[in-house]
C-alpha cells in the first residue's frame, strides 16, 4: 500500500504520554576520544589535546569523570546547527577525507578539491557569520 500526496487518512487513535526528558548520557574522556577517532576527528598526535581545549574555551566542564556542555557550548552548537546540520556532525570531516582521497587517487587536483570545498562551505560560513553578527547585535541592544 502506498500513499499519495494530499491523500486523507483516518485517525484511529491518539495517545499522549506524559513524561520527562532526560539529557543524553555524558561522555568520559576515553569515550570522547574513542568517538573522535571513530569519526575521523583530529589526528592521532593531537586528538588527546581536545578535551582540555573544549574546557579551556568554555564549551564544557568536567564533573568527576564526565564532560558536560556549558551554556556557551550549547549556544555554539545551536548556532552552528541553525546554519546547517553538517556543521555539528562528522559530515564535514567525512567530506574533507573524501576530497583528500580523490587527490591521493589522482582523480582530482589539489586546486580543484580546494575549489569544491570552498564552494560547499563558504556559503555556510557566510550564513554563520551573518547569524553570529545578528546575534551579537541583538545581545548588545
Amino acid at each position: 500500500m502506498s500513499l499519495k500526496v494530499s491523500e486523507r487518512l483516518k485517525i484511529i487513535s491518539v495517545k499522549l504520554d506524559k513524561g520527562r526528558t532526560k539529557p543524553l548520557d555524558r561522555l568520559t574522556q576515553a569515550e570522547l576520544l574513542r568517538l573522535m577517532e571513530e569519526n575521523g576527528i583530529g589526528m592521532d598526535a593531537t586528538r588527546a589535546t581536545y578535551p582540555k581545549l573544549i574546557i579551556d574555551r568554555g564549551y564544557a566542564i568536567k564533573e568527576r569523570i564526565v564532560y558536560k556542555p556549558t551554556e556557551h557550548g550549547m549556544k555554539l552548537i545551536e548556532l552552528l546547527e541553525s546554519v546547517d546540520e553538517r556543521l555539528v556532525t562528522a559530515e564535514t570531516r567525512r567530506r574533507a577525507k573524501e576530497l583528500v582521497a580523490e587527490i591521493e587517487a589522482g582523480r582530482m587536483s589539489y586546486e580543484d578539491a580546494l575549489e569544491r570545498a570552498v564552494s560547499e562551505y563558504l556559503p555556510l560560513y557566510q550564513r554563520l557569520e551573518d547569524r553570529f553578527r545578528r546575534g551579537s547585535s541583538e545581545i548588545a541592544e
